[in-house]
């Protein structure tokens, strides 16, 4: 008789299982030990078969490597692994290849492409589970990709969605059955006869497809994925490009501040000239545009807000804008507003985005149940001179229809008018126009520090070459006027302030800062 291992429980039935060469038997808590070995010893020519199919996949998988030039799946189809003379990785859409750094070792293209697959699965499968869940009225709390051998995916009990980064391997349709698959368990934590009902709702040929992903997991149980290499891609120097975005991973331990402030990125890709956190005081260890992503965000946010002892009003800061591009695709924002809505907490959140429009149900979900406040900054009334100024993100106008959809949600809004950057939007006529914007969309109140823009060693530079592309001989005024000044106050300032002052006690605008604040931090509970 074969030897094995055997585990017992409370199942009611005898099992055999073959992994690595290895026999299990798994039997109910009480049975005799005389019946186990009674049952596997009438299935000794089945163990024997299935002992030499291992043997052979473990030879198979033992034999696997990868070099340049060989093909590996991507969403059903093969590409090539190219070798670039640098240290990213990535996969080229347009290319239809992956990349790799030249001169890599086995190992280290093994290592290289797990990480791609990873970031693949992460953009791919997040989005479709997002396609899915709104079909479905279902809503996770979590999309995590794991590194799961046997399991394409599963669902916890928090309703958190994983799956293996293997998954992205397989063609669409086959992800598409397992994503439904996994979202179908957030209404049946099962697989009864009603799950199955719900599964086949959206994916009508799911038995095909289970099918499918059988046959794929017996071509893949071959290839052995694990790998040995010292340079570990996804934490040291993982980059992708998305949409022309570069961004790679950061692991971080909080994702709330002491004062229930949450930046999910570190960096920003709308190209505003004037931009505060270009500054060295910040010390980002990586450039501007290359966008630092929050390791597990969502999974730590949850953490931070169950161990809050009340529910609060949670803000998200000034340093990085929560709907730059890279959130179309990553979506990390959304599934952060998900848990805000799902715990009962408040929100106060800040950006120059049109892209904040997607969440709009959400925000009115927390909206009803506590407080939600959008902020919007406006810094010039001029459409031309915004996209110099504050280039790759929404203009002035489409802020502003932002606005009046938020006032048609009833949604409160508050606007930042900053900066107010001297010698170029410093005017009356600018000013009265963004208050005039403010008064249509009925805000309830504007945050405004003066007319003027501060600077430092980091943001000064850029904005100083800025200045001398598209303003010849401003940046000769600011350094005559300011020096190396933090503080840079228009010389219209008093003029402007006052106006500002007057026309907002006119409309009935709060226009006191610290009162603007108290108001975004008092929490409601409706």
């Amino acid at each position: 008789m074969h030897e094995y291992k055997l585990t017992r429980s409370n199942r009611k039935t005898l099992a055999i299982h073959i992994r690595n060469g290895e026999v299990e038997v798994k039997a109910p808590q009480k049975l005799a030990q005389a019946e186990i070995d009674k049952f596997v010893g009438s299935k000794a020519d089945w163990i024997a078969k299935n002992l030499a199919v291992s043997a052979g996949k473990k030879e198979q998988r033992e034999s696997f490597t990868l070099n340049y030039g060989d093909c590996i799946l991507y969403r059903g189809a093969k590409y090539p692994i190219t070798a670039r003379p640098s240290d990213r990785i990535g996969f080229d859409k347009a290319e239809e290849h992956f990349y790799v750094p030249s001169n890599l070792t086995s190992e280290e293209i093994k290592s290289a492409c797990v990480q791609i697959y990873r970031m693949l699965a992460k953009n791919h499968i997040t989005s479709r589970v997002l396609y899915f869940a709104k079909s479905m009225n279902v809503t996770p709390i979590a999309v995590k990709i794991n590194s799961a051998k046997s399991r394409w995916g599963s669902c916890s009990g928090w309703k958190s969605l994983n799956f293996s980064w293997r998954l992205i391997m397989a063609d669409d349709d086959i992800i598409d059955y397992v994503v439904v698959h996994e979202l179908a368990h957030l209404t049946e934590m099962n697989h009864s006869p009603r799950f199955w009902k719900i599964v086949e709702k959206v994916i009508p040929n799911y038995a095909e497809l289970k099918e499918r992903l059988r046959i794929i997991s017996e071509k893949l149980s071959v290839e052995d994925w694990d790998y040995n290499a010292e340079k570990d891609y996804l934490e040291q120097q993982e980059k992708e490009s998305e949409g022309g975005v570069k961004y790679h991973y950061g692991s971080y331990k909080s994702i709330l501040s002491a004062k229930n402030g949450m930046n999910l990125y570190r960096g920003c890709t709308h190209g505003c000239i004037y931009c505060d956190s270009r500054s060295e005081c910040y010390d980002m260890q990586h450039d501007f545009e290359d966008i630092e992503v929050k390791t597990n965000a969502v999974e730590i946010l949850e953490r931070q807000l169950i161990s809050r002892r009340a529910p609060c009003m949670i803000a998200t800061g000034a340093m990085c804008d929560p709907y730059i591009h890279l959130e179309e695709s990553l979506q990390i924002t959304r599934q952060c507003l998900q848990l805000i809505e799902k715990y009962g907490f408040g929100l106060a959140i800040l950006t120059k985005s049109s892209r904040i429009l997607r969440d709009i149900e959400l925000l009115k979900r927390i909206n009803t149940k506590t407080k939600c406040v959008v902020q919007m900054t406006m810094t010039t009334f001029d459409e031309k001179l915004c996209k110099i100024i504050e280039p790759d993100v929404s203009t002035t106008a489409e802020r502003f229809a932002v606005l009046q959809e938020m006032k048609q949600a009833e949604i409160p809004t508050v606007v930042w008018l900053s900066p107010i950057l001297p010698f170029i939007n410093d005017t009356e006529e600018n000013l009265r126009g963004l208050l005039d914007y403010c008064v249509r969309a009925g805000v309830k109140g504007v945050i405004f520090f003066g007319a003027g823009v501060t600077m430092r060693a980091g943001n000064w530079q850029y904005f100083a070459d800025k200045l001398d592309v598209h303003f010849p001989g401003i940046k000769h005024k600011y350094i005559q006027a300011f020096g190396d000044g933090y503080i840079c106050n228009s010389p219209n300032n008093s003029k402007l302030t006052a106006l500002l002052k007057s026309e907002c006690k006119h409309h009935g605008i709060i226009c006191n800062t610290d009162e603007v604040f108290r108001y975004m931090q008092e929490f409601n509970s409706r």
